[in-house]
């Protein structure tokens, strides 16, 4: 009988383990908790009500910017998964069509349950844009600044 448990108990482990490991643990933040979040990493936040929202279902924008101005971040928080998904695939498009403008470029993409990541690193510029749940983040920043820009990433959770 102990035989036929062990061979059940491994499979529902490995099920934990493989749940845990494709979920990341990421979990997307509100407008407020961004907003907390990206004020303490020495941003200023900026909340928005523009047109943008009503077209593209989107229910909050933050625009942020690091005092050292230069780093920009956009929050935004949408009616969906799908809707920020959408969002992700479109900025990637335009990344992609920036790639013909110049030969250096890299760029590198995640793919998980319900997170996304594509960023794009030109001659001038590094771009990023997520995919979390029903939310999205798009950063741009200098060359000099991705290491401080993907650090503030991983601290917002993203």
């Amino acid at each position: 009988m102990k035989k036929a448990k062990t061979p059940i108990i491994l499979f529902f482990l490995f099920i934990g383990i493989f749940i845990i490991t494709v979920n990341n643990n990421k979990k997307p933040l509100s407008k407020s908790e961004f907003e907390a979040k990206i004020t303490s990493l020495n941003y200023s936040a900026i909340p928005s009500n523009d047109e943008l929202q009503k077209a593209n279902n989107v229910t909050d924008i933050v625009y942020a910017i690091n005092n050292d101005l230069k780093t920009q971040m956009n929050y935004y928080k949408f009616e969906n998964f799908e809707s920020a998904k959408t969002f992700f695939n479109d900025m990637k498009t335009v990344f992609r069509e920036m790639e013909t403008i110049d030969d250096d470029e890299e760029y590198n993409e995640v793919n998980k349950y319900n997170y996304n990541k594509f960023t794009l690193k030109s001659s001038k510029r590094y771009f990023v844009v997520i995919s979390l749940d029903d939310t999205a983040i798009y950063a741009i920043s200098g060359l000099d600044e991705i290491t401080n820009l993907e650090k503030d990433l991983k601290n917002l959770g993203y």
